[in-house]
């Protein structure tokens, strides 16, 4: 299920110029400085390898100060979603949240035509 509109957000890591350990102490710092035993956090606008680190890493963290926390991800694609959810973090949930986009995301169904010039 995609949600459209999340209902919640307390942070959103978007895309980045630096190393993304700096938004991993980011959050790290967030939860440090308040009280969140809930946290839902948009990283819908980061690539898969980089919301894994960012989930897995903040998790831990979180996890660390409160036990029976719950952080809610939302991801940008099931295929995220899928490998999160096989690495069994406890406190998390995983969520679509579906951003409209400039590009077109082409399935393997879909037909596409290209015109050479030549």
């Amino acid at each position: 299920m995609i949600n459209e509109q999340p209902q919640k957000i307390d942070l959103t890591i978007k895309k980045y110029n630096e190393d993304i350990f700096e938004r991993v102490n980011e959050v790290k710092e967030y939860i440090s400085n308040n009280d969140c035993q809930t946290l839902y956090i948009d990283i819908s606008g980061l690539n898969m390898i980089d919301t894994t680190k960012i989930c897995v890493l903040c998790s831990t963290f979180h996890f660390s100060k409160y036990p029976d926390g719950k952080i809610t991800w939302y991801v940008k694609d099931e295929i995220t979603k899928s490998l999160i959810k096989r690495l069994r973090l406890t406190n998390t949930d995983i969520l679509l949240f579906a951003r409209k986009s400039k590009y077109i995301d082409f399935e393997q169904s879909a037909k596409r035509f290209l015109k050479y010039n030549y």
